[in-house]
């Protein structure tokens, strides 16, 4: 079949690498046509009778993708390959499109040829009522065009994630500590941490088919016929009477006697209640009774008694009306702050949808495997009888279900015949070399076969194996995929990430010449090497052992940024200073706990003496008194920059290991303070609060600043999720003895669903009482660690399938007390190693495939000098979380910093309602000072002159503040706009102030950033350019 073809709905199932984007693209382009021009082979028809009634207009197709960047890449490449079709004839035959576009037009009339010129042409100018974009933004518009149907105040503004967390805190805080929940909330307390309690609270208030279900859940929580069905299936009891007849011909009577008062204790839900001591029994006496009564032990904890469920049951009802109660303050603080949630728009699109009459003739959906339930419902609801609808993706690469990705969505729905005509499967790769390939597909192929099925549950949260094709024949024998493993003897210390930094030492300095094509690259400062980590808590090990070997290497999502020593030293400054600002008369115990870690910290620097008297004399330090005076009468992004140069806190640093990072991470806390300033003001207290939550709450996580170095482009140390959608010449899978199976099960309260037979969907909900487990509870620890395994499975698939060259496995093997070897169970050096039956002694003795270089002594890195250095004006070369605009905005002078601020706020919300010389309005609402006014009025003044107006005014494709964010690089962007003749994205960066060749080269500089991270990712730009207002 036509993978490209418009003539039935239908799903494909994409292999890694095989080409989704580039398939979705084309399909795209035959819709807007209306018959199949793209073809896979000249063979398949074109259905070219019918094309009149099936073209369909940019307005009428919707294209849905999971971020914000793949949904810029998507509309380049679509619009890029639009314009190719439509002007063929100037279209160098060199274009790596031309061949695919050529056969399109063969087997046209000349009157068709022109038609799809014409129309594509047409199209072409229309390019920004195109609907491609994620659910969210798409959901969005959909609200914003229907807000009288949906009863929602159209100018409702959307709240930020870590306002939302802020008053989220608040109302639970409320609540639990409302005198009517007194009784309620301590009963609770006695069995449920409240820090665990709020991801339940999260995941209520941010889905409405939660909360139904939870509903659904809490009304049906007393059948315990259905609950015991399903322990029985997860936890099946082992058939007893083979076992019992091996006792009998032994003549064991008693051992029978046993084992049959044993298997009827768990049946009946009373395995706990039995405390008749087991006779002894033995693998090599009983080969069948011995397993079988190790098999009843194992589950015995799961058929113990039942009867307090009661219990449970009562604290469900008192957990309900807690949830309830915080929901409906939430709603309520919403709208007193004006504001609205995405959470929200996606709940009140799918309730709005069947009252709309949508004229969408074609739905795309790429990256389907991410959706969850409720995003599916939305899909399905913007279809009608005539829409044709089309999804793209990979069961095998489904790994977000921490952001609620649910890959049963996906299995039930391509199976779905009223929904699709067929599934049709991609297995070329385009990416890897065939040695990678075939290694790939000999693990997967064990790795992924079907588990034993349930009787009433659906295994519908795991994926099943693919073969995948090499694209080139001459590709067929290239690459590799080795072995590398430190032995481990006995306890010792040896170290994994000294083995892989002397493996990349090695191949950067070419005495390992199987990488020699690596090394070029590296020569060259390319992209070469990624090192993958299943989570990040062990990269900052491997980066330390590869800078003392004098390599750099580029970390990408390492550590919590808050929980960083140069973050927490910061904060405690920033609290110390609110504290003194109070001007209370005794500080209370909190208060001399903050004040004492500022006094500690590497800005005052005071010593555990000059600590004890201050904190008990109640005397400030003079240097931390200085910062409360300058707090007064500041800025607060002019307070924290003053108190980092001030204390000279660069200097401290430069003897502490990895100044470069700490100095980064000081740029982006500034960034954010920046940012806090534009959305709520100059409140150190409104400040301290947001900061206080994301320090001290484990779920409120960001990530270090990334600073950027042209000797760190070549190596990179990452989280397999940050590398999705990502390829490189060659993966390093490090800490692969890593154990997976403890990170689940830690969860105090547990939620999840699954697909029931007889009742379909369906969610559980459970938390011990008491020390006792109900019924759900036991029923999830088994479905959770079921689904925790199977999304490992698929982290490691795409963690291989990065790689377009070669693969090494790192990893170590320990040497038992008896001498064998073994790897970890439940890793993924075990799950490799089993698929490919490898040889586990021999790995241990030769310490892999893998020969490893001796270093020579210069080899070494040595130490950092410690030089004095005034701190340097901070340069955002990659601002985080904050307009690029940042650096012209907070280290000027402080008048031109908070007007350029202000100027930048006034253009973004009020730049379609600016009238040249009325601004009174705009000032009135953004709290702009008189003695601002002049200023901020001559810079709108100059915005409206220009040309960059003129052309939002005429309806050009743009988006202000544009965030880009891919795990590593991350930032906004003044403004971008689509250049609908040259086919790319036009940057704009807006600056305030007097121009001067310094500051032209510096943002100049921040302009080719900005251009070679787009074009890095695939998305064309066309220009940039500085707007100077």
């Amino acid at each position: 079949m036509n993978k490209f073809s418009i003539q039935d709905s239908f799903a494909i199932s994409a292999g890694a690498g095989t080409g989704k984007t580039y398939t979705l693209s084309r399909r795209y382009i035959n819709a807007l046509l209306g018959f199949d021009f793209f073809r896979e082979s000249m063979d398949q028809p074109q259905y070219i009778q019918h094309y009149a009634d099936k073209a369909a207009d940019v307005h009428e197709i919707v294209t849905i993708t999971y971020t914000e960047a793949a949904a810029l890449e998507m509309k380049e490449r679509i619009f890029g390959l639009i314009k190719k079709v439509a002007t063929f004839r100037d279209l160098d035959r060199t274009d790596n499109d031309y061949n695919s576009i050529a056969e399109g037009y063969k087997d046209l009339s000349p009157e068709l040829c022109a038609y799809v010129e014409n129309r594509l042409s047409k199209e072409l100018t229309k390019s920004n009522s195109a609907l491609i974009s994620t659910i969210h933004s798409f959901c969005l518009g959909i609200i914003r065009k229907n807000c009288d149907i949906a009863r929602i105040d159209s100018s409702l503004e959307m709240i930020k994630d870590e306002e939302k967390e802020v008053e989220i805190d608040a109302i639970v805080f409320s609540v639990i500590n409302s005198g009517d929940n007194h009784d309620r909330v301590l009963s609770l307390s006695r069995d449920v941490s409240m820090y665990f309690f709020k991801n339940l609270i999260d995941t209520y208030l941010g889905s409405a088919k939660f909360r139904l279900n939870f509903r659904g859940f809490e009304e049906k929580a007393d059948d315990m016929e259905f609950y015991k069905s399903l322990i029985r299936d997860i936890y099946p009891l082992p058939d007893i009477e083979d076992a019992l007849k091996e006792l009998a011909e032994k003549g064991k009577e008693v051992h029978s006697y046993w084992l049959k008062q044993f298997y009827h204790a768990c049946a009946a839900f009373e395995s706990d209640t039995f405390s008749e001591k087991a006779p002894t029994f033995g693998e090599k006496t009983y080969p069948v009774a011995d397993p079988v009564k190790k098999n009843l032990e194992k589950v015995r904890k799961q058929y113990a008694s039942i009867s307090k469920e009661p219990d449970f049951r009562k604290q469900l009802q008192n957990t309900s009306k807690i949830l309830v109660e915080i929901k409906q303050e939430y709603d309520d603080r919403l709208s007193e702050l004006g504001k609205i949630d995405f959470d929200t728009i996606i709940d009140k699109t799918a309730e709005i949808l069947p009252r709309l009459n949508t004229a969408f003739r074609y739905v795309m959906v790429d990256e389907f495997q991410d959706t969850n339930a409720t995003q599916f419902e939305i899909v399905k609801g913007v279809c009608s009888e005539k829409t044709n609808l089309f999804v793209v993706g990979d069961a095998k690469q489904s790994i977000y279900s921490f952001q609620g990705a649910e890959l049963m969505v996906f299995n039930e729905a391509i199976w779905d015949r009223k929904l699709f005509s067929s599934v049709q499967p991609m297995s070329v790769n385009h990416r890897s070399d065939g040695v990678v390939l075939d290694t790939v597909n000999r693990i997967f192929e064990r790795l992924l076969v079907p588990c034993r099925g349930f009787a009433t549950i659906k295994r519908n949260f795991e994926a099943t194996a693919q073969k995948l094709d090499v694209f080139k024949k001459e590709r067929q024998k290239t690459g590799s995929f080795e072995f590398l493993i430190t032995p481990k003897e006995n306890k010792g210390e040896e170290n994994e990430y000294a083995t892989v930094a002397h493996l990349i030492r090695n191949i950067s300095d070419g005495s390992n010449g199987n990488y020699n094509h690596i090394k070029e690259l590296i020569d060259r400062k390319e992209q070469a090497i990624a090192v993958l980590f299943d989570a990040k808590t062990q990269m900052l090990k491997l980066k330390a052992e590869l800078n003392a070997l004098g390599i750099e290497c580029r970390v990408s999502a390492s550590e919590n940024f808050y929980h960083t020593k140069e973050v927490m030293e910061l904060f405690l400054m920033l609290k110390a200073i609110l504290i003194v600002n109070s001007q209370k008369s005794e500080y209370g115990k909190v208060d001399r706990y903050y004040l004492s870690g500022a006094y500690r910290s590497s800005y005052l620097r005071m010593s555990d003496t000059e600590v004890v008297q201050a904190i008990t004399a109640q005397k400030v330090p003079g240097a931390l008194q200085e910062f409360a005076v300058f707090a007064e009468e500041h800025t607060l992004s002019e307070l924290v920059t003053h108190i980092v140069r001030h204390s000279r806190i660069a200097d401290v640093y430069s003897r502490i290991e990895g100044t470069p990072q700490r100095m980064a991470n000081l740029q982006k806390f500034i960034t954010l303070v920046m940012e806090f300033e534009q959305a709520e003001g100059d409140s150190l207290y409104r400040l301290i609060q947001l900061f206080e939550h994301s320090v001290f709450f484990s779920h409120a996580t960001e990530d270090e600043a990334f600073y950027k170095s042209d000797s760190v482009e070549s190596i990179e140390l990452c989280s397999i999720h940050h590398t999705k959608g990502l390829s490189y010449p060659m993966i390093i899978l490090a800490n692969s003895e890593k154990k997976l199976m403890s990170q689940v099960n830690s969860e105090a309260i547990k939620h999840n669903s699954f697909y029931h037979t007889e009742r379909g969907l369906t969610e559980l909900i459970g938390f011990k009482v008491s020390g006792y487990e109900p019924l759900s509870f036991r029923i999830l620890k088994g479905l959770d660690q079921l689904k925790h395994n199977a999304e490992k499975k698929r982290l490691l698939y795409v963690a291989l399938t990065r790689a377009r060259h070669d693969v090494v496995i790192s990893g170590t093997l320990a040497k038992k007390k008896d001498g064998s070897i073994c790897s970890i169970k439940d890793s993924y050096l075990e799950m490799i190693s089993d698929s490919l039956n490898m040889d586990l002694p021999a790995l241990f003795r030769s310490g892999g495939t893998i020969p490893l270089h001796p270093i020579g002594d210069s080899g070494r890195a040595t130490a950092p000098s410690e030089v004095s250095h005034e701190m340097p004006p901070i340069k955002f070369t990659e601002p985080s979380r904050v307009s690029a605009t940042a650096e012209s905005k907070a280290f000027g002078d402080g008048d031109a910093a908070r007007r350029g601020t202000i100027v930048h706020k006034c253009i973004e919300l009020h730049w379609n309602s600016l009238v040249k010389g009325e601004y009174e309005t705009i000032f009135s609402k953004e709290m702009v000072a008189d003695k601002d006014r002049g200023h901020i009025s001559r810079s709108l003044d100059a915005f409206l002159e220009s040309d960059m107006y003129q052309k939002l005014k005429n309806g050009v494709e743009h988006y202000f503040e544009l965030p880009f964010d891919d795990g590593v690089k991350n930032g906004f962007i003044d403004l971008v706009y689509f250049d609908v003749v040259r086919g790319g994205w036009h940057i704009v960066d807006i600056k305030t102030g007097k121009q001067s060749e310094d500051k032209m080269e510096k943002y100049q500089k921040q302009l080719d950033f900005y251009t070679d991270f787009f074009q890095e990712k695939g998305v064309k730009v066309v220009g940039a350019e500085l707007l100077w207002v």
